[in-house]
């Protein structure tokens, strides 16, 4: 092998080797990469357009198409709507007027399974959730992402709601409505 074919050996296989690096560094806990990790409750609710406990009546695993991403869509009711002071400050959208009883498809990237430690809306189960609306050009007005990705899920439990995923977001552990008040 002449120096020539082994330089450009070893660089084929440096510039593989980055690659997969740079890849793994994109993907979190959540499926994708993450565009922010939250430092305060306010940023998360600053960058929501809509924060309500919901019901989660019904979910559907979405197949990848051609031009489309695998998501799940998780039908819910709106028990609660909650307008925090800072709601929707930094958002591109102006708040979202949900209403009690309504019902919002929210949709999440991935299908349950792929990823262990992405925490998907499970039927049956109560929630307090940040949203913000999708954008995407043939969805419906009430179709919502979860904001972070995963920092904006909270399962009801006993004390009030937990936080469903531990994504290196420095938000609270637990949180009630009246501490969004």
């Amino acid at each position: 092998m002449n120096r020539w074919s082994h330089t450009r050996s070893s660089l084929v296989a440096s510039l593989a080797a980055l690659t997969m690096v740079m890849l793994s560094a994109c993907s979190s806990g959540s499926v994708g990469s993450r565009h922010e990790i939250y430092d305060s409750l306010s940023a998360l609710i600053a960058d929501s357009t809509a924060v309500v406990e919901v019901q989660v009546e019904d979910r559907n695993s979405v197949a990848a198409g051609e031009d489309s991403s695998a998501y799940t869509a998780a039908t819910v009711v709106v028990v609660a709507a909650v307008q925090p002071p800072d709601l929707a400050k930094s958002a591109v959208d102006m708040p979202s007027r949900l209403e009690e009883g309504s019902t919002v498809v929210i949709r999440q990237m991935g299908e349950p399974g792929t990823q262990a430690d992405t925490p998907y809306l499970e039927p049956g189960n109560r929630y307090l959730v940040f949203l913000t609306p999708t954008q995407l050009p043939n969805a419906a007005a009430n179709e919502f992402y979860i904001t972070g990705a995963v920092a904006g899920i909270y399962k009801a439990d006993a004390d009030g709601f937990v936080r469903s995923s531990q994504d290196g977001d420095r938000i609270p552990e637990i949180l009630t409505l009246k501490d969004l008040e």
